[in-house]
């Protein structure tokens, strides 16, 4: 007798001398599926241990987005960049990372992945998603945000801890300067996503705001300034 992997004993010999390993078609396409995935996990996992962060500068971040990216372009400014690359030194992809286009989210506390572009190489996404959100929060940043669109499935945000939080609107349109050109892709709605620091959860009495020094002596009732206004 033979016990199949749903756990039921089964007669494992059949005529001609044959061994039987499973005790019904059902199961052994599991236990096939089964390998399947073993088989796919080990090979995610020998492509993310060749893979490295690497520190990158806005002018290589911007000359990969205006390489590579699908719908975006480059970026003025970054809080800071990040790159990964394959054990030869390839870049394969970059992160940008600068302060959030949606003024109401900028409360000096919270970043945004601007752009991230990669040439297609496995788990690059995931990799430069989790290396910005670790980078961030090691900066002492409450929550760091992103955004995907409609059609894209956020697999790489999802595998970086990373939680979908809301549906954005398209935007109307830049009106703050004549004759000032918008990409496309901001007249698309949009995933927002998110990733909250752990330490702001645990520590409820850390300051998510700035008192600058000039400027406590004036406070006399200890009212906390937001530095970034």
């Amino acid at each position: 007798m033979g016990v199949c992997i749903c756990g039921k004993e089964f007669a494992d010999r059949v005529g001609g001398g044959r061994t039987k390993r499973h005790c019904s078609v059902a199961c052994r396409q599991k236990a096939k599926r089964d390998r399947d995935m073993v088989k796919r996990i080990t090979l995610m996992r020998e492509q993310r241990s060749k893979l490295y962060i690497v520190p990158c500068s806005l002018d290589t971040a911007n000359a990969f987005v205006t390489l590579l990216h699908r719908h975006n372009k480059a970026v003025p400014g970054a809080k800071f960049c990040v790159g990964v690359t394959d054990e030869a030194g390839h870049l394969c992809g970059v992160a940008i990372v600068g302060r959030p286009v949606a003024r109401n989210l900028d409360d000096g506390f919270t970043l945004e992945v601007n752009r991230l572009t990669t040439n297609g190489t496995i788990n690059a996404c995931s990799a430069l998603y989790g290396a910005a959100r670790k980078a961030a929060f090691d900066l002492g940043y409450r929550r760091l945000v992103t955004y995907t669109l409609m059609d894209e499935s956020g697999a790489s945000m999802r595998g970086a801890g990373w939680t979908r939080v809301a549906e954005v609107q398209a935007s109307q349109g830049w009106h703050s300067r004549a004759g000032r050109k918008e990409q496309s892709v901001y007249l698309a709605n949009k995933w927002r996503w998110e990733t909250i620091n752990p330490e702001y959860a645990r520590n409820k009495a850390r300051p998510t705001q700035i008192v600058l020094p000039e400027q406590m002596h004036e406070q006399t009732d200890h009212t906390q300034l937001n530095l970034f206004g």
